[in-house]
């Protein structure tokens, strides 16, 4: 008899376990520093979308202009046009080509 108790309490015990694996999990609050932006799209929990930028190359006599945003970009004497380098990514970021007026990495964190 004490093995059939047992049986149905370690059964019931399986039964709750398995029940609590099925519920939404619980987020925490989302607060993205800038440039930083919430991705609500991000499953399953909102995250932070951050776009990294690294220095271009300036060949001369271009200089690198730190006004441009969200990178900085080479900037040439007697140009209006403004040259850009393709960014250096890190692991988990990719290039995002339609930033302007360069391309910059956008990373999921």
């Amino acid at each position: 008899m004490e093995f059939y108790v047992l049986l149905v309490l370690l059964g019931a015990a399986f039964v709750f376990a398995d029940a609590e694996g099925h519920m939404p999990p619980r987020c925490p609050p989302v607060d993205c520093e800038p440039p930083c932006q919430i991705n609500e799209s991000n499953l399953p929990c909102p995250s932070c979308e951050c776009i990294q930028c690294s220095l271009p190359l300036c060949p001369p006599p271009c200089w690198i202009n730190f006004t441009t945003v969200p990178c900085a970009s080479c900037q040439c004497e007697g140009a209006d046009a403004i040259q850009c380098t393709l960014p250096k990514c890190s692991r988990g970021c990719v290039i995002d080509l339609d930033t302007q007026p360069c391309p910059s990495c956008s990373c999921d964190l």
